[in-house]
Order: structure tokens, then sequence, then C-alpha cells
């Protein structure tokens, strides 16, 4: 049994270099972030009005209110799927998040029945894209990457308009935190996350690019399901969100759904086990009669990628058992 004495879960390290036989999107367009994938799309489509759901990350409205587009909030359900009905007029846009990348079975219904559809897989980086359905991604959810995105559309855009993203200044929290560790590097990873607001458009950095054709994505993507069946096998019995995965899903992380969350999460917190709040800064933003608090606040993202093995996730579950009735 292991020690412990680093944290587990949290912003990511420095990546280790490994053997890989080809980067894993290296047929879609690169740019520097997601928002500013989102931007393009949105941009070149002319798109006047976006449904978004009322559980975002809300830098998605940056790109959105640089263009002046009009923004209507959806609910989503107790299953994080939609749960009104949505018609979409000419120019306007509906845009779903394959949450904590569980939801791609989900979202090849929503393809069959919305064309004007965007998909933010910023959480479901291992999920292919469907034919002409806007996709983005943001590979620094995943690995040890300070920025950038790809981007899947049948858009043709011109790249030789954008500059190369430089990201020089945005490092120093992967190697702080290979070095010395995740509380040391904490500061460095808040100021590097606030360095992406307000990113002019610009093709994904060399640095970037060059780390993600280095990765071992089956290895990687392996340890992520091995963890995650783990955790599913003991918590599947407490979750209230219920969890449909097939041969493919890939998550991001465990959504444990449970009703004292916010307690829960105190507790693995204190333990060293770093659990993000997906997410914490709505307020306003949401329907009053949405069930989107109780998402925020019970909802706890548990950490299984790749840097963690099933040691990890016995020790997670360890100090859940002393936690969960």
């Amino acid at each position: 049994m292991k020690s412990y004495k680093e944290a587990i879960g949290g912003f990511f390290e420095s990546e280790d270099l490994d053997k890989c036989d080809k980067e894993y999107y290296n047929n879609l367009y690169k740019f520097n972030s997601g928002r500013n994938s989102l931007e393009v799309i949105l941009e070149h489509r002319q798109i006047r009005k976006i449904y978004l759901p009322s559980f975002f990350c809300n830098v998605i409205i940056e790109p959105i209110e640089k263009l002046s587009i009009s923004i209507d909030f959806y609910n989503v359900n107790e299953n994080l799927e939609i749960e009104e009905e949505i018609f979409l007029n000419k120019n306007e846009v509906l845009l779903y998040i394959n949450y904590f990348g569980i939801k791609q079975n989900y979202i090849e219904k929503l393809a069959t029945k919305y064309k004007n559809l965007i998909i933010d897989n910023s959480q479901a980086f291992f999920d292919k894209p469907i034919v002409d359905i806007d996709t983005f991604y943001s590979p620094r959810k995943f690995f040890g990457v300070p920025d950038g995105s790809y981007l899947s559309t049948n858009l043709i855009i011109d790249t030789s308009l954008y500059e190369t993203a430089n990201s020089k200044n945005r490092i120093s929290h992967l190697i702080k935190r290979k070095e010395l560790g995740s509380e040391k590097a904490y500061a460095d990873f808040i100021q590097n996350e606030k360095k992406l607001n307000s990113l002019p458009i610009q093709l994904m950095s060399s640095y970037t690019n060059n780390i993600l054709k280095t990765i071992n994505y089956n290895k990687k993507r392996r340890t992520r399901r091995e963890n995650f069946e783990v955790l599913h096998s003991y918590l599947e019995k407490f979750n209230k969100l219920p969890i449909h995965y097939s041969d493919d899903t890939v998550p991001l992380c465990y959504p444990l759904y449970i009703d004292n969350g916010s307690e829960i999460r105190n507790k693995l917190i204190k333990n060293r086990i770093y659990v993000p709040k997906y997410w914490p800064n709505l307020n306003g933003l949401y329907k009053e009669d949405s069930i989107t608090k109780e998402l925020v606040e019970n909802i706890i993202a548990l950490p299984l990628d790749h840097r963690y093995d099933i040691d990890d996730m016995n020790f997670i579950l360890k100090v859940l058992k002393e936690n969960i009735n």
C-alpha cells in the first residue's frame, strides 16, 4: 500500500514523454483554447442565437458576448440531459456538453434531432466527433499541457489568417508540480489559467502540439478505464447519477452525485484528494427552477486519470467509505 505523501487529483504536472504511434487528432484544426475554437465556429457560421445548458463553465460566455450573440439557457435534469423541447431557427445553435465524458450515447441521439449542434468535448477527449457536427476539445483537461484545442468541423477555415500561439509564459505550474508537488504549484496554476482569458484566436502552440505527439494514448485511456471501473463497482449503488457506458467510454473523472456532496468533498480535500467543483461561478446565470445549484454542490468529480493506479482508487474509496452510509 502506498504512503500517499503526494496529493491525488487536481491540475496536471508536466507530461512524461512516451512512445506514441501518432497524434490522436492529427486531422483536426488546432487552436489555442476551447473557447477560441467555439468562437471560430460561431463566427464562421454567423450564429445569432445560442442555447446553453444551465450547468456549464461560464468561460464559454466570453466568445459569445464578444460576437454579440443572444443567449438562452435551457435546463438539464438529474441525468444531465435536456429537460425541455428546443426549436432552432436559422442562425441559431444548440450547445451541449459531454458531461464528465459519459454522455456520448445521448449525444448521438441529439445529433439525429439537431443539425445546428455544437458539442463541447472538453471533458471527453477520447470520444471521436460525429460527422458534420461541430465539436471542440480541450486536451489540458486530460494531459499535462498548458493550452490548446482541437476542432472538428465541416467548415473550410483558412488557418493562414492566424498566428501560432506561444506557451512559454503558461508552463510554470506544470514544471513546479512535477518538481515541488501540487500545493507549491497551485498559485501558478491559477495564474496561468487566468492568462487564458481573452486570448486572441491563434493556432495551437508548437510546445503543446509537440507534447501531444508524444503521448501513449492507448496506455492512458486503458488506465482511466481501469480506475473508473474500480470506483464504479463500489460507488454505483450510492450514485444518483446513472452512468451508462460502453467499451469506448473514457471519462474525465468519476462523477459521484450524492446528497451530502459538499461535506464529503471537504473530507476528501482534507485527505489531499483534490476534487474540483463543477462549476462554482454560476450564481445568477441559471434558472431558479432548475436543479443546477444541486448539481454544483453535490456532484463530486473523483480523480481517476493516468497518474494513478488501483491502489490510489482504493485509497479514495477508503476515505469515502468512512463518510458514506
